[in-house]
């Protein structure tokens, strides 16, 4: 069957389909929950690729970059809850004008 001259389109989508779900985007999106990680969760996550760094089985530049996100997360997160507080805080005074 695999060598069928016949089977020749479904080997090649086979073969698509393989690469696809090997790809560094594919393999992210497996390894991280769908919801936004917490600061403990970054924090716990960090302390897995400084561990393995340490150990050698993680470059140092990947460390760098998980770093990079992770503190980029954590701006967001932050922005995102001043945000919220600001937009309480201005529905409370809006309510009190009126």
């Amino acid at each position: 069957m695999w060598h069928s001259p016949a089977k020749e389109g479904e080997r090649q989508e086979w073969r698509r389909r393989g690469g696809v779900n090997r790809s560094n985007k594919a393999r992210a999106k497996k390894e991280l929950p769908a919801e936004p990680l917490s600061v403990a969760e970054l924090h716990a996550y960090l302390g897995v690729v400084f561990r393995r760094v340490i150990t050698g089985a993680t470059e140092p530049g990947v460390a760098t970059a998980a770093a990079t996100v992770a503190r980029t997360m954590a701006e967001l997160a932050k922005t995102g809850d001043l945000e919220e507080r600001l937009e309480s805080l201005e529905r409370r005074l809006g309510s009190r004008a009126s």
